[in-house]
């Protein structure tokens, strides 16, 4: 009776898993709709961009030049004598 015990128990065990675990293939998943999020956020913002500077371009923007104006030196305005 020993062999059929040995062969009854042997029936008994799990089979070996071949696949991969529910749980890494869940982060995988999660991992790779993370990345297209971020690869489409970045394809957004540059195309965005691109198409922003080519619609001013060539565009006369006061306001920058405002803005900048304060990192310029002062000049003085002429005198009156050189007017008249």
């Amino acid at each position: 009776m020993p062999i059929a015990a040995t062969t009854e128990r042997s029936n008994r065990t799990k089979p070996e898993a071949t696949g991969l675990d529910a749980w890494v293939v869940v982060v995988i998943v999660i991992g790779v709709i993370v990345l297209l999020v971020i690869l489409g956020g970045l394809a957004f913002l540059g195309i965005h961009r691109i198409r922003e500077r080519r619609r001013n371009h060539g565009e006369y923007r006061p306001q920058l030049e405002e803005n900048n104006a304060r990192d310029l030196p002062v000049i003085p305005p002429p005198s009156i004598e050189g007017l008249i």
